[in-house]
């Protein structure tokens, strides 16, 4: 019977989780700062982690990699949250040109608006790195560059805070871990929690 309590106490604790997963960057707006590529190039605009996004890169090698506006109009964004930070991958629409940058967690960091955060160049632990590509063997890394950190609207100025859509979550998270102990239950004939 204890295991059953047990499996409740850890459906609770998966649906809080998808609730605060949901709502850890959403809110953050990132602000891109004297952001530099191994050709010479450079990197200006922002991006959110849930929507919103404007990143022109110039200069460098023009040949390999002209001018380009990366903005929901021409591109799209994939944004990843992970144990090691936050990946946010843009792709040219219709072309196999992308930007990869990688920053640590704003959450985890303690970040609160108006910090600064150091773009990865190299995460050599999870075999990762900001770069522009253009096709698999055409690429130009990122030697340097940061980014301001600032909240939008869904969050205060100290910290990201749940939007009520993640409430969904949690009660998904408490529905499904329900339907799973119940069925558990079920199967091992176990009829109470007592």
């Amino acid at each position: 019977m204890r295991h059953s309590i047990k499996d409740l106490l850890s459906v609770f604790l998966m649906g809080l989780a998808m609730m605060i997963v949901s709502a850890t960057a959403q809110a953050y707006i990132f602000v891109l700062e004297d952001v530099t590529f191994s050709d010479g190039g450079t990197v200006v605009g922002f991006f959110e982690f849930a929507g919103d996004w404007h990143i022109n890169v110039s200069g460098g090698d023009v040949d390999r990699f002209p001018e380009f506006d990366y903005k929901p109009s021409t591109s799209e964004i994939f944004p990843v949250q992970d144990i090691a930070g936050l990946t946010f991958l843009l792709g040219a629409t219709g072309t196999d040109r992308s930007l990869r940058l990688l920053l640590p967690d704003p959450q985890n960091a303690g970040v609160r608006s108006g910090d600064v955060l150091p773009l990865i160049t190299v995460d050599a632990v999870h075999l990762r790195w900001s770069e522009e590509a253009t096709g698999v063997l055409e690429y130009r890394s990122i030697t340097g560059g940061r980014a301001l950190v600032s909240c939008g609207t869904e969050c205060s100025p100290s910290q990201g805070v749940p939007e009520p859509s993640g409430f969904v979550f949690l009660a998904a998270g408490i529905a499904i871990g329900i339907a799973r102990l119940a069925k558990h239950s079920k199967r091992h004939g176990i009829t109470s929690l007592r």
